[in-house]
């Protein structure tokens, strides 16, 4: 996570947004005004000063670096089974479906009415934390850093679970005399080892953190890579699960006490938060409770790690200052947020395309000496163009950019302020030039490949591997390369206008009376004129089978595509749309640069299609097998 030691600081609050995309579950802010037509909004000129990070008086002291020793190799630490009963109520995991559905503990999922390696493999995203199974271990280590005792391995990560190979947490038990919880490895007591069984080279998230080492106003997360040699000498060897190397996991630092005391910060009343839908709108369903802590909506979105969860007021008072516009926007950025921590932590995820950032994986410390907060990175495992890497699924075309961020209230109002498009060009061309550079991911891809590759091409991380040895190789040096790529990617979303949100106005199953595209309200980085063309193309039941990245506008054969010109009007009313089941898909233009921009929608048939919706025209209803 991020940047910054605080000597002087008497509370702390640290939030951390966990894994998601997109405005559907942002209500509209408070006093934004009508979602009617807008001019574009003119970037303005940029600021004189040539140089963009010049120290300021709230910006947090220079943070201190305590990292482990060898980061080249692995640390190898053996987890030995100890007899763990299945708890003595339910519910119990289901072997089949993953999920928390059986009444007593079945014999293939908890076998001999115990909890093994076997049954926590079988956990899913499905099985959530109602039954999450948790086994007894004693954990050592020949490393001399390391002390071993008694501790308890559960599978951790969200998506990550429903992987033929886990990422697992191992944490010690609680003294039984203090009850605190002894630690194992540089003041932790807990490990969590990550598997990133989708990332081909299994070294996006530590190549992210130990590049971010080197930015300053962003202090980074520290990693370790580490192999897990397990053993069970209890149970029959086909209730154990598997046994022996587990291959390669890397360990991230949990946020916990030590974490906070690590950096200079005040351990007493820090708080920490992880988001796991966070995205700085001021949601009607957030509320504080009495005491100060967050209601059941709130804390779904921030999920309490630390402390005792009382800064929700101050929470709020920062959303509400975000969606009301009646506000200056520099008022309320400057009341909130330092310029150099957010444009560092801006431009950093801009180059190294952590694109799954608009709602999750950042975190956010509060300096309660001015009760600013400053942006943290988290989990950067899909970033550096992941989403090309053979298997993986694309983002949409306006996600490599700026555009990623624009439904987001704080995001969006800054990059709106006159000088500030500017001003994240100047920040991300020097990150890029200085710290992210090509020279430093090929220094570092280099000491982590003697290492890295020979787990990658043997035996157990090689047989769920998404691709082969070969293909690991070329992903591997793919990586070099990739900040580059983002950074022009970034410089070519400047070209384009902001994306959108479609309206339908008509109920399901009645006539659609009007299409409108108004929120957010237009705007082009370039400050260029925008205009809109709204496209009608006959649905046919084989587009649900286009590849994907693909929709039927992109394959239109022998189709006839309708096209109505709005000029600068967000809108098209129903009378002007063709009959039958049709594909819709609305382009905000600049006829300047030749450039165009879809809206946020998608819809799904057999895969996501971006940018449009599907309609039996002039109803508001689905066509078939799109949803």
């Amino acid at each position: 996570m991020n940047k910054g030691l605080c000597l002087t600081v008497l509370t702390a609050a640290l939030f951390v947004s966990a894994c998601g995309g997109g405005g559907e579950d942002g209500d509209v802010p408070p006093n934004a005004g009508p979602p009617g037509g807008h001019t574009p909004i003119i970037p303005g000129v940029p600021p004189t000063s040539t140089t963009v990070f010049t120290p300021a008086s709230d910006d947090l002291p220079t943070a201190i670096q305590v990292d482990y020793p060898d980061q080249a190799t692995a640390l190898r630490i053996a987890a030995n089974y100890e007899l763990t009963n299945a708890p003595g109520s339910g519910p119990y995991l289901n072997y089949s479906t993953g999920q928390c559905s059986d009444a007593t503990p079945g014999a293939q999922a908890y076998p001999s009415g115990r909890v093994t390696l076997k049954t926590l493999n079988r956990t899913r995203r499905a099985t959530g934390d109602d039954c999450l199974p948790e086994q007894k271990i004693t954990v050592s280590s020949t490393s001399a850093q390391f002390t071993g005792g008694n501790a308890d391995m559960r599978v951790r990560g969200s998506s990550t679970r429903d992987a033929a190979q886990k990422s697992f947490r191992i944490r010690t038990k609680r003294d039984s005399v203090t009850g605190v919880r002894p630690a194992m490895w540089y003041g932790e007591d807990t490990l969590q080892l990550n598997k990133h069984p989708y990332d081909l080279t299994r070294v996006r998230n530590k190549l992210a953190f130990d590049l971010m080492k080197q930015i300053p106003h962003h202090q980074s997360m520290r990693t370790q890579f580490v192999e897990v040699v397990y053993s069970d000498i209890v149970n029959a060897p086909a209730d154990a699960g598997p046994t022996g190397s587990l291959g390669l996991f890397t360990h991230i630092e949990k946020f916990s006490e030590h974490y906070v005391a690590l950096r200079g910060w005040q351990v007493a009343n820090a708080q920490v938060y992880k988001a796991a839908s966070f995205n700085f709108n001021r949601k009607s369903a957030y509320a504080c409770n009495p005491d100060g802590t967050a209601n059941a909506a709130l804390e779904a979105a921030l999920e309490q790690e630390v402390g005792d969860g009382k800064n929700c007021p101050s929470i709020i008072a920062m959303l509400d200052a975000l969606g009301n516009t009646a506000i200056p926007f520099s008022d309320t950025f400057d009341q909130y947020f330092n310029r150099n921590n957010y444009l560092t932590w801006l431009s950093s995820v801009i180059l190294l395309g952590n694109y799954d950032t608009t709602t999750q994986n950042f975190a956010l410390y509060q300096n309660p000496a001015n009760g600013k907060f400053y942006f943290l990175p988290w989990d950067y495992d899909a970033a550096l163009d992941y989403s090309r890497q053979i298997n993986a699924t694309g983002y949409a075309d306006w996600a490599y950019g700026l555009g990623n961020w624009w439904d987001s209230p704080l995001h969006r109002r800054f990059i709106m302020e006159p000088g500030n498009v500017e001003l994240l060009k100047a920040a991300v061309a020097e990150i890029y030039s200085r710290h992210l550079t090509k020279e430093a991911v090929r220094t570092l891809l280099d000491t982590y490949k003697p290492t890295v590759q020979g787990f990658a091409t043997g035996s157990p991380d090689k047989d769920n591997l998404p691709g082969t040895a070969i293909q690991w190789e070329a992903e591997y040096n793919r990586l070099v390369d990739t900040i580059e790529k983002n950074y022009h990617a970034f410089l070519d979303s400047l070209k384009r206008p902001m994306p959108f949100w479609f309206t339908v106005v008509g109920n399901p199953g009645d006539p659609i009376t009007e299409l409108r595209w108004s929120w957010p309200r237009a705007f082009h980085p370039q400050g260029h004129a925008i205009t809109y063309e709204a496209e009608f193309l006959p649905f046919d039941p084989a587009d649900t089978t286009l590849p994907a990245g693909q929709t039927a506008f992109d394959a239109p054969g022998v189709r006839t595509v309708v096209r109505h010109s709005t000029g600068a009007s967000p809108s098209l009313l129903g009378a002007q749309f063709p009959a039958g089941a049709h594909w819709v898909r609305v382009l905000a233009k600049d006829l300047t640069n030749n450039t165009s921009t879809y809206a946020f929608d998608d819809v799904y048939d057999t895969r996501t299609r971006h940018g449009v919706i599907c309609k039996v025209l002039p109803l508001n209803t689905n066509c078939p097998g799109v949803q």
